[in-house]
């Protein structure tokens, strides 16, 4: 598509110039030529034009107050201004007024195609830019309830490390925040019979859950400032999200007005019974995942109940009895950490741990051991895990369970914890870099043991059993040199002896220690030794 010019200027001749100009033949379509600014800035609104050219002084309105109201109301037009000699004081006004291009008059036909072609250039990188910012809003919205649900689902596992990403996420997907409570939710079906698990059982039972929750989620949905949900295997959840303006009672109250709701609709639409486990109220992103799994433990209570009950988990857990639960991903993370080393990981989960013992209702203090223990368990297994095979565990001693039993304080129970985590660390790196060391020494030994064959990464990876990339690496680890530093020294200094030691010819020396090229050999030799072989050899005998 050609790009539209407007030209502004009151001097007849030069408007006839610029519109002598062969616009077509370079890609471009004259669309207008205005006498003052104040007819170019009417005809922009009619005309719609990509690029203005106009001059810088005319009557009624000038090109410094039509650029100024291009840029106002049309930022996405080009302007360039046309200018005498005289007039660049002028000029440095235009530059105020972010004017992309000016022209001295007269100008020749070649300046003016370089200046539109620059600017044609702009214009398609910023017309693509919008196409591929149009293409992206629309892949989007098409995507925006999949990217609510895996948001659902990453608060549940824990994948948000902090409060803040995940308030930043929620101001992207437009998501209000305030107070929260899941509701997680099955259903049965009376009086259907079975088709064996065939193709239309399961397409059945798919659009029986699918109707669920979309009635489950317009019904929260319109008592709710917003609602999410979640599928789990056959269990369907919901987050609901309520403005900080409205009580807990409140709430709670819409809860059970909700989801009795709900239940009545489906039963009434597809004759589906529905059961409810409904967590606490909480006020946190991050504390969704426990807020999850008390809905989740909720529903499970509800076996135990005929008529398909509505359970709350504050009627069914008492405070003293009061589980910890930890998010899959803040375990993986924690693994990671002893795994790789990482302390500032490692630390940002023991205060995980804190925050969520010290935001209990009511901490109980075995409960908060018992925890305690299984993460230490899981740091030793997972330590072990690394060490070379057949070498002896480095923890075989468990008196520090009985460690963990004698702490009568919250504040004692997590720094032994985060000491003990510090001493696995610090012990489990010592390891790994002591099996480094190992390995590269075997390398290096084979090496030495073979110099005389044509020696490679690629032949040590296949012997080794490690990359190419990996055996490099590990060698100038432990070694400060290269592979081929390493294979150079040992051939030259076997050579050395050989010509110290031996009657042996220099071609016959440089093939018994590996080099093919006579030449090369001499050369590598002296650059090491600063004397070519038969000169060190005449040297030894003098």
């Amino acid at each position: 598509m050609k790009l539209k010019v407007l030209i502004a200027d009151d001097e007849i001749m030069i408007r006839k110039g610029l519109a002598a100009f062969p616009w077509a033949d370079n890609g471009y379509e004259l669309v207008g030529q205005a006498e003052n600014g104040e007819e170019a800035l009417l005809m922009t609104r009619v005309l719609s034009p990509d690029i203005i050219i106009s001059d810088i002084k005319m009557p009624v309105m000038d090109g410094l107050n039509l650029t100024r109201n291009i840029k106002k109301d049309y930022p996405s037009i080009y302007v360039i201004l046309l200018t005498g000699f005289d007039e660049l004081a002028l000029v440095k006004q235009a530059l105020h007024l972010h004017v992309d291009e000016y022209l001295l008059k007269p100008t020749d036909p070649e300046t003016l195609l370089n200046t539109l072609n620059k600017i044609s250039k702009a214009i398609h990188i910023r017309k693509n830019k919008e196409a591929q910012f149009q293409k992206l809003k629309v892949q989007f919205q098409t995507a925006l309830p999949t990217l609510r649900s895996n948001l659902f689902s990453d608060l549940v596992d824990g994948r948000y490390v902090s409060e803040e990403l995940a308030l930043d996420t929620f101001r992207l997907f437009e998501i209000p925040v305030g107070r929260y409570v899941v509701i997680s939710a099955a259903y049965s079906i009376e009086d259907t019979p079975s088709l064996s698990g065939s193709r239309q059982e399961v397409l059945e039972n798919y659009m029986t859950s699918m109707a669920i929750r979309n009635t489950c989620k317009e019904t929260f949905k319109n008592l709710t400032a917003d609602t999410l949900t979640y599928h789990s295997g056959d269990r369907i959840h919901f987050l609901l999200i309520f403005s900080e303006s409205i009580s807990e009672a409140d709430c709670m109250a819409i809860v059970q007005l909700g989801t009795h709701k709900a239940k009545k609709a489906i039963l009434s639409d597809l004759g589906v019974h529905l059961s409810f486990g409904i967590s606490n109220m909480g006020d946190s992103l991050t504390g969704i995942g426990a807020l999850y799994y008390q809905a989740a433990f909720s529903l499970n209570q509800c076996c135990f109940f005929n008529d398909d009950p509505t359970l709350y988990f504050k009627d069914i857990q008492s405070n003293d009895s009061e589980d910890y639960h930890v998010p899959e991903a803040r375990k993986e993370a924690f693994e990671r950490s002893i795994r790789t080393g990482n302390r500032e990981e490692m630390q940002n989960f023991i205060q995980y741990l804190s925050h969520l013992f010290m935001t209990s209702q009511s901490p109980d203090m075995n409960r908060c051991r018992h925890l305690i223990i299984a993460t230490l368990l899981q740091a030793v297994q997972t330590a072990n895990e690394k060490a070379l095979p057949n070498k002896p565990s480095s923890d075989h001693n468990m008196a520090w369970i009985y460690q963990i039993l004698d702490r009568q304080t919250l504040e004692d129970l997590m720094d032994y914890t985060e000491n003990f985590l510090n001493d696995l660390i610090s012990e489990s790196c010592k390891n790994t870099l002591t099996h480094y060391d190992d390995t590269a020494n075997q390398i290096v030994q084979y090496i030495k043991e073979n110099y005389s064959q044509d020696l490679s990464l690629d032949l040590l990876s296949e012997y080794f059993h490690f990359s190419p990339t990996y055996i490099s690496r590990l060698i100038r680890r432990s070694y400060g040199i290269n592979f081929t530093e390493i294979l150079s020294n040992t051939r030259l200094n076997e050579a050395k002896n050989l010509l110290q030691n031996s009657g042996m010819k220099t071609a016959e020396i440089g093939r018994a220690v590996g080099y093919h090229d006579t030449s090369y050999f001499i050369q590598s030799f002296k650059k090491k030794y600063g004397a070519t072989p038969n000169e060190y050899r005449n040297i030894l005998q003098i």
